[in-house]
């Protein structure tokens, strides 16, 4: 029997969800690393001018390979203060945040939050980065079945899938300690 759409789609969402702890888990073992208290315009700079520096120019604003950051929603506020996030004339492109909500284009860079950055002692691990820092690999893909017996209903998970980083020099640390 197939599962309920919505209940599938959790599931998988919850599936999802580990697989992004198990891989922004590998982001504090970095070697390139800035620090500070929250995310500012000068930190982000700083950031991509590491990774062009080094992956020796082969990575520039607004060219393949998208550079991709993924902030805590801690964040947040601070990442609506940098205009290359929130202006379009600044970023340029054609698309105003204020008026379709959209702001993921910072810089030539893709934006995003999630709930499951990691977090220890030194702060949160927001990862700027390249799809070549890290290495994605599975002996299962991910299923989901279900199971009847009697009156129990029982979901059975296959996920067997492991994350590392490939290319340290491809992938920045930018540890931030401030909260909302």
């Amino acid at each position: 029997k197939d599962l309920d759409q919505e209940l599938a789609g959790d599931v998988e969402q919850a599936l999802a969800e580990a697989h992004d702890t198990a891989a922004l888990a590998n982001v504090s073992t970095g070697t390139q690393i800035i620090a500070i208290a929250n995310v500012d315009a000068a930190t982000l700079r700083k950031a991509y001018g590491m990774l062009i520096g080094n992956t020796n120019g082969t990575t520039m604003p607004g060219e393949e390979p998208t550079v991709y950051a993924i902030f805590t929603h801690h964040q947040y506020p601070s990442l609506m203060g940098i205009t290359e996030v929130t202006h379009a004339d600044v970023r340029g492109d054609s698309e105003n945040p204020h008026v379709k909500g959209i702001w993921s284009k910072g810089n030539g860079m893709k934006l995003m939050l999630s709930t499951v950055v990691a977090n220890d002692g030194n702060g949160y691990h927001n990862p700027v980065y390249v799809s070549k820092a890290f290495k994605v690999g599975w002996n299962i893909r991910s299923r989901i079945k279900r199971q009847d017996f009697q009156l129990q209903n029982r979901l059975i998970a296959y996920s067997n899938m492991g994350v590392t980083i490939q290319h340290d020099l491809r992938m920045v640390d930018v540890r931030t300690t401030g909260t909302l």
